[in-house]
C-alpha cells in the first residue's frame, strides 16, 4: 500500500513540474502584448494559473490542492474547448494528488495508534 501511494504521490508531482517546465518555456516564446489580449484570452490565464495554485498546493495538501487543479484544469479546456492529450495529462496529475492524498488518509486511519 505504501509503494502505492509513493507512486502515485510522485507521478502527481512529476507531472506537475512538467506543467510547470512547460509554462516557464512557453513564456520565452512570442506572446502578444498585454494590451492585445481578450477578456477570453485572460479568463484562460487566469484559469490555468489557478491550475499552478492548485498543484503547487498540493505538494503539500495533497487532497485539496489535487481538487484546486482538477476543477481548474476541467474549467480550462470546457473554455478553451481543448481535449488534447497535453490536457489529459494535467487532468492526470489532479487525479493522481487527489488519489494519493487520498489513500494517504485511508492508510494512516488504518494503522493502529501506540
Amino acid at each position: 500500500m505504501k509503494a502505492t501511494i509513493l507512486i502515485t504521490k510522485w507521478a502527481a508531482r512529476l507531472i506537475s513540474v512538467f506543467l510547470f517546465v512547460f509554462a516557464v518555456l512557453s513564456a520565452f516564446s512570442e506572446m502578444p502584448h498585454p494590451r492585445t489580449l481578450t477578456s477570453h484570452e485572460i479568463t484562460l490565464f487566469i484559469t490555468f494559473g489557478f491550475i499552478f495554485v492548485g498543484f503547487i498546493f498540493a505538494w503539500f495538501k495533497q487532497i485539496l490542492g489535487g481538487a484546486i487543479g482538477f476543477v481548474s484544469t476541467i474549467l480550462f479546456m470546457t473554455i478553451a474547448q481543448m481535449t488534447n492529450g497535453f490536457m489529459y495529462i494535467i487532468l492526470l496529475g489532479g487525479v493522481l494528488f487527489l488519489l494519493s492524498g487520498i489513500l494517504e488518509k485511508i492508510h494512516s486511519e488504518e494503522e493502529p495508534k501506540s
